[in-house]
Formats: C-alpha cells, sequence, structure tokens
C-alpha cells in the first residue's frame, strides 16, 4: 500500500490525527445495536448516513410553531439513513461471478495513514464460487457481517468519509472542533464535526483537492474512487428526493424491492405539502383535448395510443 507524500499534502495525517482516536471512540455503540440480528447496515454506516441527512434536512420545531406539526419533522423522524443505505447499496451494479470482478478488499484501520475513529476493519471478500460480496465491519464493540449480490457502496462510502473529514481536520478546514454527539454514537470522525462541516467536507470532495490527495488510501476502500465525487454531487438531492418521496409511507417495506412496497402510513411530505397522495382514476385523466394546438388528430391523444 501506498500514501501521499505529506510533504505534497502539507500536513502528515498521522502525527496531526493520533488524537482523533479518542474523539472517535467517545461515543460508545451499544452493544445490543452491533451485529443486530435482521439490522440492514451496521451502526457505523447507519450513524454516518444519520448525521448527513441531519445536516440536510434537520428538525424544525420553529416552523411547526409557525405553520404546524407537520412541519417539524426532518430526515431522521422518516428514517432517512436508510433510504441513503439502501440506494447507495444498489444504484450501481458490480456483481461477483467474473474474473474481473472479484474483489479481497482488507482495510484495518491500524494499516491506514489516517484514524477510522470507531472502526477497526473493514473488509469486503468475493470469490468465483459465490455470487455475493462478504461484508464485515468491525468495531472495538462488535462485529457486523452481512452478504450481498452487489458491492457494499454505502459501507464503504461511510469509510470513505471518515477518512476525507480526518484529512479535513487535519488540514484545519474545520470551523468547530470535532465532539462526540449523542444521536450518532456509532458515527466516526465525519459524524462528529459539527453540522456545517459535515456539508463543507461533503464539498470538499467535490471542489478540495482532499481526494486527489487522499486516492492511494481510498483504492483500498473503493473500487472506483472516482465515484465518490459522484455521490458528493448526488447527496444533497438524494436526501431531498427521499425526503419529499412517498419513503416515510412505505412502513416495514422501505428497503424491499420498489416493486414490493406498499404504502401502509401516512406519508409526512403529504401532509407538510398538502398534497392528497394516489388515487384511483387519475390515469383516466391523462388526455390530451385536441384544441388544435397539436395537430394529431380530431379527438386528441391519450396516454396508451404512444
Amino acid at each position: 500500500m501506498t500514501h501521499p507524500d505529506p510533504e505534497r499534502i502539507g500536513v502528515s495525517r498521522r502525527s496531526v490525527l493520533h488524537g482523533l482516536v479518542g474523539i472517535g471512540g467517545a461515543g460508545a455503540i451499544p452493544a445490543a445495536a452491533v451485529a443486530e440480528a435482521g439490522a440492514s447496515t451496521d451502526p457505523h454506516t447507519a450513524d454516518t448516513y444519520r448525521s448527513i441527512a441531519d445536516a440536510i434536512v434537520p428538525s424544525t420545531p420553529a416552523l411547526a410553531d409557525e405553520l404546524g406539526d407537520e412541519h417539524e419533522a426532518g430526515a431522521l423522524d422518516v428514517d432517512l439513513e436508510d433510504y441513503l443505505v439502501w440506494s447507495f447499496n444498489n444504484f450501481h451494479e458490480i456483481r461477483t461471478g467474473l474474473a474481473d470482478d472479484v474483489l479481497d478488499t482488507v482495510v484495518r484501520a491500524a494499516d491506514l495513514d489516517v484514524d477510522l475513529g470507531v472502526v477497526v476493519r473493514f473488509e469486503v471478500r468475493s470469490s468465483l464460487l459465490s455470487s455475493d460480496y462478504a461484508l464485515t465491519v468491525e468495531t472495538d464493540e462488535g462485529t457486523f457481517e452481512r452478504s450481498s449480490p452487489n458491492y457494499p457502496y454505502a459501507e464503504a462510502i461511510g469509510i470513505a468519509l471518515d477518512v476525507v473529514a480526518a484529512e479535513f481536520v487535519a488540514r484545519g478546514k474545520n470551523r468547530e472542533a470535532p465532539r462526540a454527539v449523542g444521536e450518532f454514537p456509532a458515527g466516526g470522525i465525519f459524524a462528529r464535526l459539527a453540522p456545517r462541516d459535515r456539508l463543507r467536507t461533503i464539498e470538499s470532495i467535490i471542489d478540495g483537492g482532499i481526494v486527489d490527495d487522499l486516492d492511494d488510501v481510498l483504492d483500498d476502500v473503493l473500487p472506483h474512487v472516482g465515484i465518490l465525487k459522484f455521490v458528493a454531487f448526488g447527496l444533497n438531492a438524494f436526501v431531498h428526493f427521499g425526503y419529499y418521496s412517498e419513503w416515510s409511507g412505505y412502513g416495514g417495506t422501505k428497503t424491499d424491492p420498489p416493486n414490493e412496497r406498499e404504502l401502509v402510513e401516512d406519508v409526512q411530505s403529504h401532509a407538510q405539502t398538502g398534497y392528497p397522495g394516489p388515487s384511483p382514476g387519475y390515469a383516466a385523466l391523462r388526455d390530451f383535448p385536441g384544441d388544435g394546438v397539436f395537430e394529431l388528430n380530431e379527438d386528441g391523444f391519450t396516454e396508451n395510443d404512444y
């Protein structure tokens, strides 16, 4: 493994970030949360995405006082971290089964020139004999394991965000000191940044050169480092798409395949925006009148005509 030249970066990450292990471990992961049966991801990843969602769409009690209770809910109130994890683990398929797709990734905090806080080991394994990737995320509090037919991008990006955040702090770009956040006890250094510093860290991935200097380190985590910039571009949109979609109404079917989800609860964003929701019969109103503006036919057209 090779690392960027400290002179090029202007600071030695290991010397500057030695104390960040204490910050990363300041909030212990509840033991019951580790390797929980049926959990969609590990606690570190979940809290990393919770910290992103909360920074972009926080709860707004002041708006509730002004406009009504439906305007108070933030991203955490609709479990938007699950939306982000599901989206990133399903939006880009890298399948096992072909020789050039076989990955054997083991990232240990001690091997990197960056402290990962609560994460001790991140491991992704696959083989020609398996149709799945085997994921292991180990922390001081326990180990989470799962398998997936797609590369576990959500978990890998969570690790990458800690790497970038550590470099962000090492360069002194944070405006507030990192601190343990009670809402995100399993998060690493990224989740311990102030909300605005989390957003500025994400922005630095796009414009700031940090990712370019960390290319060798991140290459050990992500199959394609360039995808991190794509994710940084899309995070704001992903959060808003999820928040204003019907996600909050799917209940226990939220992370099922889209065609298997069912609306079983009231949709928070519908109440907030005054949208009445889907209703049978809307399709019958999609006729386009033949008013002469579009010379299609005498009676216009209906949806099924095209």
